[in-house]
């Protein structure tokens, strides 16, 4: 039984920027895994000029635990910016004791339909009666 899945996208290559007779396509791999390529050159007349194949593999979290060290600044950077705090290791009891006494700001998310607001339902009403008195004007049905 086979359980890989197969998917194909369709790229054209375009020519490069900067090497005369070169063309280029990107594809950026967004999940992990194996990938492969097969490229089709064709003339200006229709025929087969050339087809080639490759393949490689992909893995963008490999990017985040490539160091195990942590990015200070960028997480003081961030801490700053979004009113945090850089916790070190010999003040995190403290800080666990004085989390209940912290401000933690909750958002709720509400929705509320068109339909319950009253001047759009006495807008939809009026345009049916105002359509209803017409069609009666008119004499249509």
């Amino acid at each position: 039984m086979n359980t890989t899945e197969t998917n194909f996208v369709q790229l054209t290559a375009e020519p490069s920027a900067t090497s005369p007779g070169k063309y280029e396509a990107t594809y950026i791999a967004r999940e992990a895994g194996a990938y492969s390529v097969e490229a089709l050159v064709t003339r200006a007349d229709g025929k087969n000029a050339g087809q080639v194949a490759a393949g490689w593999t992909s893995d963008p979290a490999a990017a985040e635990f490539r160091s195990l060290k942590p990015n200070r600044v960028l997480l003081e950077t961030l801490a700053k910016r979004t009113g945090g705090e850089i916790v070190a290791l010999a003040d995190l009891e403290k800080f666990v004791r004085q989390l209940p006494e912290r401000h933690a700001p909750i958002t709720e998310t509400w929705t509320d339909p068109l339909w319950s607001k009253p001047f759009v339902f006495l807008f939809v009403l009026a345009c049916f009666v105002a359509e209803w008195g017409i069609r009666r004007w008119k004499g249509l049905p």
